[in-house]
């Protein structure tokens, strides 16, 4: 937490509150089930110096949400003998949880929300509902708003395009940005005289989270934010390993820092099965700073893409080609993907402004510049295996073509105050390709847009392990138009022998 006047709290002697926010009404339930069994493994370690509060929204029908505090305790600071029965134990520890039917929905979501009633009929209780977030984040911070904080989030993730703790029925997920006015609306209601609070650490315990979109979303709600850029295997979070490891006196930074090197140290064992992992820990605090760099980019990009200068767009499309991507080459990683085009492009001016974005992630950044003081945005980053290798800590949305989920992206803060979805607009247009032949006076021009249906997309190729990734409403698959990356929406036809040209 942070005092209003900016100064940090002393959290020496403070005991770290995590929250953990299962949306698992989906195919994460017993992956999820197995998470809290292993937290509740770490109750004799801890004892008194964490308190974890854990929701939990279950797949199975007539089973309500249930909320886990641990250490589980009978009011005297002991586990009590009777609470740690090995049958059945989830069942007798949780308790039921659901919040009024009635209670407030933020107006971007009112179209979307349609959570699952409780047994009893007016209440609501299902994790990939805004309201219900907002009312347990705000029920435990309300008791323990002035301990250090850490909240995971931990569900389906589908990056900034898409859905985030979908459950069971798409219309009932939550987007990023609706995710960034339920943190904003808890934390606003807390605030009082003396305090601005914050959460130390956001940690996404899901896939593709760790981006530029995201992290700006949630800039003043937390202090870091915790993600992969990659896929996430379904197995999630090594929770025995990293709750032992926040002590009170570990302080946010060491504590992301312990995270990612716990996580990647746990599926490290699995490279044998071809299993590959990323994992960052992100400043957000520089979260502006990587907004401006990143508007400087994208308008002396624009400026050459409307001069139509080939060599700049060529260079462009070689660098995206190139560069380390995800969810089906939707996202890239910013610094490589500058990188690539800073050695490939010779105009001083794009190469000027992929040396300040790379410097603002890496901390690299001119000394003598506007960035000199600044820290770097990306605190920690690693990896390991062969599919997201060249990762370094934060990706950003870059489509190969004209969909949906483009103009959904638009919508975001951050791809109107960065101008990147105005570039991206400008990107697929112009690299577009244009239909075979020409038209005249026996030539008809057919305009024809494949539909795009929802696509699971696998880890890597032949991989059977699974991913805390879902399908969503704007994930694409290029039904017939798989053979080129930004197909022409047209093509034409002789209109005497009616055969394509």
């Amino acid at each position: 937490m942070v005092k209003k006047n900016g100064a940090k709290k002393n959290q020496g002697k403070a005991n770290w509150t995590v929250t953990v926010y299962m949306s698992a009404d989906n195919s994460l339930a017993e992956e999820s089930v197995w998470a809290i069994t292993e937290i509740l493994k770490t109750e004799s370690q801890i004892r008194g110096s964490v308190r974890i509060e854990v929701l939990f929204d279950s797949n199975a029908v007539g089973m309500p949400t249930k909320v886990f505090s641990i250490p589980t305790t009978n009011g005297t600071g002991q586990i009590s003998a009777n609470m740690v029965k090995r049958l059945g134990r989830l069942r007798t520890l949780g308790e039921d949880f659901a919040t009024s039917n009635g209670s407030h929905a933020l107006p971007s979501d009112a179209k979307h929300i349609g959570s699952r009633p409780s047994p009893n009929g007016d209440k609501l209780e299902n994790a990939a509902d805004s309201r219900v977030l907002k009312r347990f984040l705000t029920d435990t911070l309300t008791v323990r708003k002035n301990n250090p904080q850490l909240l995971i989030l931990s569900g389906h993730g589908s990056g900034a395009i898409g859905d985030f703790l979908s459950g069971k029925r798409a219309q009932e997920a939550i987007s990023v940005r609706s995710l960034g006015g339920t943190l904003k609306e808890v934390i606003e209601s807390l605030k009082d005289q003396n305090h601005e609070f914050k959460y130390d650490i956001i940690g996404m315990d899901s896939c593709l989270m760790s981006m530029a979109e995201v992290a700006y979303e949630l800039r003043d709600s937390a202090n870091i934010l915790i993600g992969s850029e990659g896929f996430e295997p379904e197995t999630g979070w090594p929770y025995k390993e990293i709750i032992p490891k926040i002590k009170p006196s570990v302080k946010p930074t060491n504590l992301a820092r312990i995270i990612v090197d716990e996580y990647i140290k746990y599926y490290a064992e699995y490279v044998v099965a071809g299993t590959s992992v990323d994992l960052s820990a992100l400043n957000l605090g520089m979260a502006d700073a990587l907004k401006e760099s990143l508007f400087d980019l994208s308008e002396a990009l624009l400026k050459e893409f409307g001069a139509k200068d080939q060599s700049v767009i060529d260079a462009v499309l070689l660098a995206h080609w190139r560069a380390q991507s995800y969810k089906n080459e939707q996202y890239v990683d910013l610094w490589d993907f500058c990188d690539l085009l800073e050695k490939g492009c010779e105009v001083g001016a794009i190469k000027h402004a992929c040396q300040r974005v790379r410097g603002v992630i890496d901390g690299s950044g001119d000394k003598n510049g506007k960035d000199s003081n600044n820290s770097p945005f990306v605190i920690t980053s690693k990896h390991f295996g062969v599919a997201f290798q060249h990762s370094h800590g934060v990706s950003v949305y870059f489509p190969w073509k004209e969909s949906p989920a483009l103009d959904e992206y638009q919508k975001l803060t951050f791809a109107r105050d960065t101008k990147w979805g105005k570039f991206l607009k400008t990107y697929v247009k112009v690299t577009q390709r244009e239909s075979r032949g020409q038209l005249g006076p026996k030539v008809e021009e057919i305009n024809i847009t494949a539909a795009e249906r929802p696509l699971i997309i696998p880890v890597q190729e032949d991989a059977t392990i699974g991913i805390r990734s879902a399908p969503d409403t704007f994930r694409a698959m290029l039904s017939g138009r798989e053979g080129m990356k930004n197909p022409p929406d047209s093509f034409l036809i002789n209109t005497v022998t009616g055969e394509a040209l």
